[in-house]
């Protein structure tokens, strides 16, 4: 099905991306095509950067405001931490007012400006019309980092602000009505809610501190969080106590107490070393270092940092936290999001415990781990992984698991992304061979980018060019061009879990039922080019074969394990599948003119312009061959087939490397930054059917989902496509009818540029 023209028809279909599938292709095309085609250099919202829009909108002069304070509370420094007076009801005489004005003015001296910027700023972007809802004042204050905002405590400041102390009654009406405030008002709202909010840990402090002493036990701390509503993670709240207590003695004073809530405050209830993690993170994604990422990009975050989240759920919490729709995150709001996704999993976590919970302990058994994993969205299929995650947490010990616990595991669990030791150390091995050495410290370094595909292939890992390409464009956020061990791990997580999508999906898409026969499983592992045998579905001999029911979970698993089997016989035919070594030994006996196991020299000649024309006829290339040669060659003279497969294995090295040098080439000259190429990469593997290339029609039904295209566009559409990919042609290579990827980047460069068939006005794209 086709689109029609008309404004009001692309409106609707943007506005309805991700569910419209009327336009008879995946969503994921639509998406990343709209998203893709936005190359202008803000790739922010038509409003602007959130820095932008916050400076343009504040008023010219300084904000003014009073300060009002309960009495037995007071600021006594610049952090706006609380001195807690005594508990008494008794009210304090009130002094002149010329007292009462040089103590306001001396509270306000001790104002950090950069906390009153933050309440500005988190003014102007939840306001509308110079003014914030009533309804939007607990975000707010959730976005100033209070965390769980009490509605008692906003509806008291609430009224502390827009009520004066003799208010008559009709006033008291209307101001009932008011639904929304000015950012005058809205700063001495959160001043309010701010002073209530030290005022309610002093008193909490004062009632655990029952015998007057000034302090209280450490092991006190967790029910005085919990009786505020507050409830940070146990291994989080040793940390904080620890960083707090420099004596080391067990106990804490008010100050104590309160530096303990700054901590958790600031980190939104994280540990120091994941709060770390995600300022770095949210680092990387600042492409362009303007403090902000794209927002439509932390779908790719969450996964970076191994969490198993669908689009669905992190556009839920995408849609709370951007309230002003811009696009982008800043830090705060980052943070912020992280702190949303957690509370997400943990409702889950604490759902799933209950469910398992037989004795109503609140704990967890160890055996109970891995179906609580995959209840999340993991597919810890190894009970292995889990096992070992509980030791590098430290938790080996405990047969019973408590929430907080818990939590460690699984965030133990997504650090090393899945992956056992054994593997862990493997991929290792792998990465030091691939990496170059400092030779005066002995220290390894990075992976250069253009080594992945031979380290993969080192691990059994049988993908084509543009699939490795993608997958370090989502690793290598940062562009480096170099992946560290961790990166370097993190894109074989992604490998295993781009496979187990596609054995996914091909379920989906042919089982007719929640669960099928052993038969239809095969039917439709065949149809991927997979083999599955009897024993990778059943394990039980004795179990009648009609009897069996295969779900998704078990045929996606029985793939992966054959998948498993074929990279180890990769890894042992130097990266060709049995199949790929028949069509060489052919090759070989075509060469081996005199039938005698061996290739001599002169047909070598024949045989490299065949394989690999550019690096037999350019001159600039005849001292990489001779090299290529001499590592092979074990008899000169002559080539046997162990150093023909070695020879081709070199030149397949040798063409991947021209290859990414030809993209790097192509990226620059159409000033796509990395985002956008790695969405067109994207595009071109769901057109692409495995074999590097994308043919005419593709792209033209592509093109015509966008915009319809008769046939006049189609011959102009043909004829822009057949430029793009005559100068392969001409070096005999290829035909016009299919594309490479530079070539593809090279057509879309075209099309906006001319602005082909109203494209630009179509997806609203304006330069």
């Amino acid at each position: 099905m086709t689109t029609t023209d008309g404004d009001s028809n692309l409106e609707e279909s943007q506005s309805g991306l991700e569910d419209d599938e009327s336009l008879g292709w995946q969503v994921p095309e639509w998406r990343l095509f709209i998203r893709a085609l936005r190359a202008d250099d803000d790739r922010r919202s038509p409003r602007g950067s959130k820095q932008i829009r916050r400076r343009d909108a504040r008023p010219a002069g300084e904000v003014q405001f009073e300060e009002s304070f309960p009495v037995n509370f007071r600021i006594f420094d610049k952090r706006r931490t609380c001195q807690f007076l005594g508990d008494s009801d008794e009210e304090e005489e009130p002094e002149s007012s010329d007292e009462s004005t040089s103590e306001t003015e001396s509270d306000d001296d001790t104002i950090e400006q950069p906390q009153d910027e933050s309440r500005v700023e988190v003014f102007y972007q939840f306001q509308q019309s110079d003014e914030i809802a009533r309804r939007d004042l607990p975000k707010a204050l959730e976005a100033l980092g209070f965390m769980c905002p009490q509605e008692a405590w906003l509806a008291a400041a609430w009224k502390s602000v827009k009520l004066p102390q003799e208010a008559p009654p009709e006033m008291i009406v209307e101001v009932q009505q008011v639904e929304k405030v000015d950012l005058e008002d809205f700063l001495k709202i959160v001043q309010a809610y701010e002073n209530r909010h030290h005022l309610e840990f002093a008193t909490a402090f004062a009632t655990c501190d029952k015998n007057g002493s000034g302090v209280v036990e450490s092991s006190e701390l967790a029910d005085l969080l919990l009786n505020m509503s507050i409830e940070p993670m146990s291994h989080v709240l040793d940390e904080v106590i620890d960083e707090v207590d420099t004596s080391g003695l067990g106990t804490l004073n008010l100050d104590e107490f309160k530096s303990i809530m700054q901590l958790i405050q600031m980190r939104e209830g994280f540990s120091k070393s994941e709060y770390e993690e995600f300022i770095a993170v949210f680092q990387r994604f600042d492409r362009d270092n303007s403090n902000e990422c794209d927002a439509a990009e932390l779908a790719s975050i969450l996964n970076w940092l191994g969490f198993a989240w669908s689009r669905d759920r992190m556009k839920a919490v995408l849609k709370e936290v951007d309230v002003d729709q811009s696009g982008s995150l800043d830090l705060r709001e980052f943070i912020l999001c992280m702190r949303k996704v957690r509370e997400v999993e943990l409702k889950a976590v604490k759902k799933a415990m209950a469910d398992a919970d037989a004795d109503g302990n609140g704990l967890i058994s160890k055996s109970e781990m891995p179906d609580l994993l995959k209840g999340l969205g993991y597919d810890p299929w190894d009970v292995h992984v889990i096992l070992e995650a509980q030791r590098r947490a430290g938790l080996e010990e405990e047969q019973e698991l408590e929430l907080g616990q818990v939590w460690q595991v699984l965030t133990v669990y997504r650090r090393y992304d899945g992956f056992t030791m054994a593997q862990c150390e493997k991929f290792h091995e792998i990465f030091e061979e691939h990496c170059d050495c400092d030779k005066e410290t002995g220290e390894i370094g990075e992976m250069e980018s253009i080594e992945v595909p031979k380290a993969l292939r080192s691990l059994g890992f049988k993908i084509t060019f543009e699939v490795v390409q993608s997958v370090i464009g989502r690793v290598d956020v940062d562009d480096t061009g170099t992946l560290s061990i961790s990166e370097f791990r993190k894109m074989i997580r992604m490998l295993e879990e781009r496979e187990s999508n596609v054995y996914r999906q091909a379920f989906r898409e042919n089982a007719k039922a929640e669960s099928i026969s052993v038969t239809t499983a095969q039917e439709i592992a065949r149809k991927m080019g997979s083999q599955l045998q009897r024993q990778h579905l059943v394990f039980d001999e004795s179990v009648d074969e009609a009897e069996i029911h295969i779900t998704e979970e078990a045929f996606t698993r029985a793939c992966s394990n054959l998948s498993q089997e074929m990279r180890e016989i990769y890894r042992q035919n130097g990266g060709f599948s049995t199949e790929e070594l028949k069509e060489l030994q052919v090759m070989f006996d075509r060469y081996d003119s005199r039938k005698i196991g061996k290739i001599a020299n002169k047909d070598l000649v024949r045989l490299v312009e065949t394989v690999c024309p550019s690096l037999a006829r350019e001159k600039s290339l005849r001292p990489q061959l001779q090299d290529m040669m001499q590592a092979c060659q074990e008899f000169k003279g002559c080539l046997r087939f162990k150093d023909f497969l070695k020879l081709m294995r070199l030149i397949s090295d040798f063409q991947d490397k021209e290859r990414a040098q030809t993209e790097a080439t192509c990226i620059k000259n159409t000033g796509f930054n990395s985002s956008e190429v790695q969405d067109f990469r994207e595009l071109f593997l769901e057109m692409d059917e495995g074999y590097g290339v994308v043919t005419f029609e593709s792209c033209r039904s592509m093109i015509h989902a966008i915009t319809p295209l008769g046939d006049n566009l189609t011959h102009q559409l043909k004829r822009i496509f057949d430029i793009q990919t005559r100068k392969k042609v001409q070096n005999g290579r290829g035909n016009t009818d299919e594309a490479d990827f530079p070539e593809f980047l090279l057509l879309m460069k075209q099309l906006l540029d001319m602005n082909f068939a109203k494209l630009r006005e179509k997806i609203g794209f304006d330069r």
